[in-house]
């Protein structure tokens, strides 16, 4: 160890004071880092917290480094440790070996300023770096292992302030720091992304030669989603004794949407490999791992990954729940498997993740192709975090305030329906989400004031008026069935209807407005001809909002929602009644909205009856 001393003057008059702590647990340390052969200031450096390992307290383990420096050499640290255990502050810098900047660990609290941190040298390493033919390697960066983790980012990293040199056009080098007996080496060049060698100490010269780089071919198409996907391949370094707790490497190659990349310096060894996707929503977001996979690179070989969907349908919903409160919007992940009732999003993250993205205050959202398969669509929203508050994982990060989440099954033939994912408040945490048995039960509703219900205004009120209609069973298909008629396109209803929409009536104009949403596809050529033939102003707005309506995933009127909400209840009742008043709606006229829905409930029950 060196020596550890205290400035004079007017620094001591501050340590005399500092006795006595200024507050429980309060650790407040400043000085000066200098060569300790010729006295210069050091203005790159690290300084890292030491702790006993269990069981031996006169083994330490470092980390938690704070990266600092200044171009006078000045630290300064304050901070907080309670429950009495010793603790110890070192100095990690390159061409050094690490100096505690007290001679001893302390227990807290300690209050110092005025230190002066004297690091030596260490001894000088040389050796050469070549390639799997023996080649040189230049502008290889080298560093020095074991003082700090070296973690490794496309071959870059800003955190290090350990021990690092560079090899010359021979591949040699003489890195500086090297302490006492053997050490680890870790090599990052562009013809390997890192590789860790183990040489005898600085008594002799290191020969390191690398072995045949790997290389990996990503293949990127997926209908729908980003134009440029980013991927993340990690080595699994946890797995290797001696790469472990020593060294991160991780590549983030990108590729467009139709194309793919190819990876020629990457490292042998497993890693892990996944689409990365960042979603913000407000001041909070995430980062979500998609098509997380293990691969194994062999050393002198090409793999190949795809990352491709064929076949599949993009998910289309709704996320109720929002209006009325101050989040932003939503973020919607599609993960595969059934839904787990998990309220705590950490025990849903080690679920295969297809997709992730935001959607706003109006809850509508699109994903990308997923294929055919089983899936829980996931949605978490956040309102903006109080000053204080316990909503918080340990590490800090806000838990989401309102979570929901909906089953989803994607046939091979035909689009699943519009999903719709109602949000609650997450539960306490350490409390389970109330199951719906426990819920206090209320008297059931009639069933014409359920059906007025699926119409509502408020999203959640016709999903709840949905809800309580699919669970009355019998009942609510013998009074959808009743309720329900085949679309009727008869072309001079369809022109009355048009004619009205400049009616001098408000009554008359809102009608033929609410009919024409229903006719759907079955009214547009005529809604085409009429807005070519330059109507007023306000039937121009009404036949454009109709057109625009046509390609909207969502309904945008209150029958247009009672309609999709009663054939969602037929179809998941899949009784004969059911089948039959939906085989009855989807005879009615071609394009008219309750004839597609009800065609394309059938040709899901026909898909799910199939073997």
């Amino acid at each position: 160890m060196g020596t550890v001393h205290l400035l004079r003057g007017r620094w001591a008059v501050v340590l005399c004071l500092a006795g006595v702590a200024s507050g429980a647990g309060e650790i407040k340390l400043g000085g000066r880092i200098v060569d300790d052969e010729t006295g210069e200031v050091v203005t790159r450096f690290m300084l890292q917290w030491g702790f006993p390992k269990a069981g031996d307290p006169n083994e330490w383990t470092w980390g938690g480094g704070t990266m600092t420096g200044s171009r006078k050499g000045t630290f300064r640290i304050h901070s907080f440790r309670g429950g009495g255990a010793k603790t110890w502050v070192r100095v990690v810098a390159n061409g050094y070996l690490p100096e505690p900047i007290t001679p001893k660990p302390f227990t807290p609290p300690l209050v110092r300023d005025g230190l002066v941190v004297r690091l030596k040298r260490g001894a000088t390493l040389g050796g050469r770096v070549g390639d799997h033919e023996g080649r040189p390697v230049a502008d290889a960066d080298v560093y020095l292992l074991g003082q700090q983790l070296l973690d490794l980012q496309d071959g870059r990293t800003e955190a290090f302030r350990g021990t690092v040199t560079q090899t010359d056009q021979d591949g040699r080098f003489a890195l500086r720091g090297a302490g006492a007996g053997p050490v680890k080496l870790a090599v990052s060049s562009k013809r390997l992304h890192v590789w860790l060698a183990e040489v005898a100490g600085a008594d002799r010269e290191a020969e390191i030669r690398l072995p045949p780089p790997a290389r990996l071919a990503l293949r990127y198409d997926i209908p729908g989603d980003e134009d440029t996907a980013t991927f993340r391949l990690e080595l699994k370094t946890w797995e290797i004794p001696a790469w472990k707790s020593v060294v991160t490497s991780v590549q983030r190659p990108t590729a467009p949407n139709g194309g793919e990349t190819v990876l020629a310096n990457v490292a042998p060894g497993t890693y892990d490999l996944a689409r990365t996707k960042t979603i913000r929503m407000g001041d909070t977001g995430r980062g979500a791992f998609c098509d997380r996979r293990t691969v194994v690179l062999k050393a002198g070989t090409t793999a190949r990954e795809d990352f491709v969907r064929k076949t599949g349908w993009p998910i289309v919903g709704e996320v109720l729940g929002l209006a009325g409160t101050r989040a932003p919007g939503a973020i919607v992940t599609v993960q595969a498997g059934p839904p787990t009732g998990a309220a705590n999003p950490t025990k849903k993250w080690k679920l295969p993740t297809l997709d992730a993205l935001g959607c706003g205050r109006d809850g509508h959202f699109r994903t990308a192709r997923i294929p055919p398969g089983e899936y829980t669509v996931c949605a978490e929203a956040s309102e903006p975090p109080p000053a204080h508050g316990t909503n918080r994982f340990s590490t800090g990060r806000l838990l989401p305030g309102l979570i929901g989440e909906a089953r989803v099954v994607i046939l091979k033939d035909v689009p699943p329906p519009r999903v719709l994912i109602p949000l609650a408040p997450r539960p306490p945490r350490g409390k389970a989400a109330a199951s719906p048995a426990a819920a206090k039960t209320s008297p059931p509703r009639p069933l014409t004031k359920l059906w007025d219900a699926l119409a509502d205004e408020d999203a959640v009120k016709g999903y709840q008026a949905t809800e309580a209609l699919a669970a009355r069973g019998p009942e609510a298909v013998a009074l959808l069935a009743g309720r329900l008629s085949p679309a009727a396109a008869d072309p001079g209803a369809i022109r009355r209807c048009i004619a009205d929409l400049d009616s001098a009536q408000f009554a008359a104009r809102q009608k033929a407005t609410a009919d024409l949403y229903l006719l759907a596809r079955a009214a547009e050529p005529m809604l085409r001809t009429a807005l070519r033939d330059a109507p007023g102003a306000e039937k121009r707005d009404r036949i454009q909002a109709l057109l625009k309506a046509l390609n909207s995933p969502a309904p945008t009127t209150p029958a247009l929602r009672r309609t999709e909400s009663a054939v969602r209840i037929l179809e998941r009742s899949g009784t004969p009644p059911a089948r039959a008043a939906l085989r009855k709606l989807a005879a009615g006229a071609a394009g008219a909205y309750v004839t597609e829905q009800a065609r394309a409930a059938l040709q899901r029950l026909a898909a799910q009856d199939r073997p």
